[in-house]
């Protein structure tokens, strides 16, 4: 899933819909749904520091954040 998250302003909203369609269409592996699962159970963002930090200016305060890295360490 890292490849839906690109620093390019040129990327428009319809290639993260194929690529999201391409996601969904291939599965994801055990360790992508452990850090999904890990992620919505902490309410937290799973992404990289850029997309924290764009959801943070988005809405204006500080959010929860799980690094991947993390993750293996959470119950």
């Amino acid at each position: 899933y890292s490849c839906l998250c690109i620093d390019d302003s040129s990327y428009l909203p319809i290639q993260r819909m194929y690529r999201y369609r391409t996601l969904l269409r291939t599965g994801l592996n055990a360790t992508d749904v452990h850090d999904v699962r890990k992620a919505v159970a902490y309410s937290v963002p799973l992404g990289n520091i850029l997309f924290k930090e764009r959801i943070e200016a988005t809405l204006g305060q500080s959010v929860g954040y799980l690094a991947r890295e993390s993750l293996n360490r959470v119950n």
